[in-house]
């Protein structure tokens, strides 16, 4: 279970950030997934999803525990 939710969440992240950047350039679909962050998170099946500036996943009581 644990792992499909995630590969599900992972799934849209990626569709989310190709389609907010209108590209299929990797450089700016990470562009696109560098503004899901703790102010601007993204609501998967699993929680809130936010990547910190290292391009880690977020944790703690806000986000999704990991």
């Amino acid at each position: 279970m644990y792992i499909a939710v995630n590969t599900y969440d992972a799934v849209y992240l990626l569709t989310n950030a190709t389609l907010s950047t209108q590209s299929f350039i990797s450089d700016q679909i990470v562009h696109g997934l560098e503004q899901i962050n703790s102010t601007n998170p993204y609501l998967g099946a699993s929680g809130r999803l936010a990547f910190s500036s290292y391009h880690q996943i977020l944790g703690g009581s806000n986000f999704v525990p990991m």
